[in-house]
């Protein structure tokens, strides 16, 4: 079926743990006993389908986690599963297999849910519309393997009402354990369903409310996440200063950026430091861009109490533009606009800092080294301050199904073998990333070479389906002064790089070491 052009999307209900430790308890207390769907109305109201009138149920107005308590409404997209107007019975021996995805005979009973799940999925050559309707068990397997299912293509979370436990005002809660994953797993715009047989007296809508009380914990989003939100795992070819000339409205996202020019700030003022007191610092901004770097230069030098003389050089000539109106609006006397390439700019002088921002995702990505390289000739010989001084590029294997189906939907090679600015969302992170390549500035060596090549090795501590790499980086803007992407050491509030996706041609299995 799903071999042939069709909008059909199939999902396969999964167990999150091994057959021998999933509860099975609802097929062994719901047999023979009638079950029946409860659904709710448009304004999230319940109903009954014997015409009942449920009612809406009552909560506290005080939440309490430890508790168990919550205050909510019924949601309107979840739905409870069950057998309406009939019985369930275990199937026979000729019966087809239920919610499994092979017949139980050739199932192991330790094999792992998701190795079942994934060699379904690579049967059917990684489609997109398959999909994961993850059934929770009542003992959670380790965090890490948790984990493991942000990279898959969940579309809903299955609850059997038997993990469900008691307050001590009577409603149905989950572990704490139960509800940070679920929390978790609901930044994904999953579907909620319900399986087996009410254990409550209010019915299904009890279940219902308590799932979307916890949906609520989500909101309101912070801030840079409401920024990001719409850039989630959207596939963005990388930047090329170079070769184009940015947009307006790229410039003005990037000056955004709470972290970034403080830290440039920073920068300067502990470079400005080490200069001489008694001279004009000579300062130069190449790919000044609209200023934020000639900004952040003027105000450490304030701070260091310190004469400078600006050269900001920029080839963009809508950029010098608005250059040029900052020196007259804002009285910037000692700074000078240069409109050229910093590649064939003839310096009129020596600088004792050097300061850019030609830094792509991958730290080297955006040709900074190529750049930087032919600029350090503007730099005193000895003494010449470059800002950033190093960059190291990271990477890092990851799963993403979402992510590989996206790029794989342009059927060629060419967006294969393409790198993707993204911001990494349903993903799973297999390994802590490592360091690849690192740049250094100024370059005195004799002959420069940006040639690199490395090999890494990544533990594996669960098997997983590698669908490609994160590329990260991070940079030493002088001293004990950074900027960074990377996961381990990221700079909390930056926005002005999102990571680079390298995608695999065809997704790798790695098993567990």
């Amino acid at each position: 079926v799903l071999s042939q052009p069709t909008m059909l999307q199939l999902w396969v209900r999964v167990s999150l743990s091994r057959p021998s430790v999933a509860d099975d308890s609802d097929e062994e207390e719901g047999e023979g006993e009638e079950e029946e769907v409860q659904a709710t109305e448009e304004d999230g109201s319940p109903r009954s389908s014997k015409g009942r009138d449920l009612g809406r149920v009552s909560f506290e107005k005080e939440a309490s986690r430890a508790e168990g308590e919550f205050v909510g409404s019924a949601c309107t997209s979840t739905c409870a599963l069950g057998k309406a107007g009939g019985k369930r019975r275990r199937p026979g021996p000729q019966a087809l297999p239920g919610p499994g995805l092979v017949p139980t005979g050739q199932v192991s009973p330790r094999e792992n849910p998701w190795e079942t799940w994934n060699r379904l999925r690579t049967l059917c050559e990684f489609k997109s519309s398959l999909g994961v309707a993850l059934e929770l068990t009542g003992d959670l397997p380790d965090p890490h393997v948790l984990q493991r299912w942000h990279g898959e293509p969940v579309k809903a979370l299955v609850f059997p009402t038997a993990i469900f436990l008691t307050n001590k005002k009577g409603y149905p809660v989950l572990s704490k354990a139960h509800q940070a994953f679920v929390v978790d797993m609901y930044r994904f715009k999953i579907q909620v369903l319900l399986r087996g047989r009410t254990r409550h007296p209010g019915g299904y809508p009890v279940y219902l409310q308590y799932l979307e009380h916890l949906r609520l914990k989500l909101f309101p989003l912070p801030e840079q996440d409401r920024f990001e939100s719409p850039y989630y795992d959207f596939l963005q070819a990388p930047l090329q200063p170079l070769m184009d000339n940015l947009e307006s409205q790229t410039y003005e996202t990037f000056e955004k950026d709470p972290v970034k020019y403080a830290q440039y700030e920073e920068a300067v003022a502990a470079a400005l430091a080490v200069t001489a007191p008694t001279t004009v610092t000579v300062i130069m901004v190449v790919g000044a861009g609209r200023g934020p770097l000639v900004r952040a230069s003027l105000a450490a030098a304030r701070r260091a109490h310190r004469d400078v003389r600006v050269y900001a050089v920029e080839k963009n000539p809508n950029a010098v533009v608005t250059l040029r109106n900052l020196v007259a609006m804002e009285g910037w006397t000692n700074v000078t606009v240069v409109a050229t390439d910093m590649r064939t700019w003839v310096a009129p002088e020596k600088a004792d800092i050097l300061v850019s921002e030609l830094l792509g995702s991958f730290g080297d990505n955006e040709l900074s080294p190529e750049c930087l390289d032919g600029a350090q000739a503007f730099l005193k010989d000895g003494s010449g301050i470059s800002i950033p001084c190093q960059y190291t590029s990271y990477l890092a294997p990851i799963s993403s199904s979402k992510l590989w189906n996206e790029v794989h939907s342009y059927k060629d090679l060419k967006h294969m073998e393409t790198a993707y600015v993204v911001k990494l969302h349903n993903f799973c992170q297999l390994a802590p990333a490592q360091p690849c390549f690192t740049f250094a500035h100024p370059n005195r060596a004799a002959r420069i070479d940006n040639t690199r090549y490395t090999c890494l090795r990544f533990p594996a501590p669960m098997a997983a389906t590698i669908h490609g790499f994160a590329g990260y980086f991070e940079a030493q803007l002088y001293k004990d002064i950074y900027i960074s992407i990377v996961p381990q050491t990221f700079s909390t509030g930056m926005f002005s790089w999102f990571p680079l996706y390298f995608p695999l041609r065809t997704p790798a299995y790695a098993p567990e070491a």
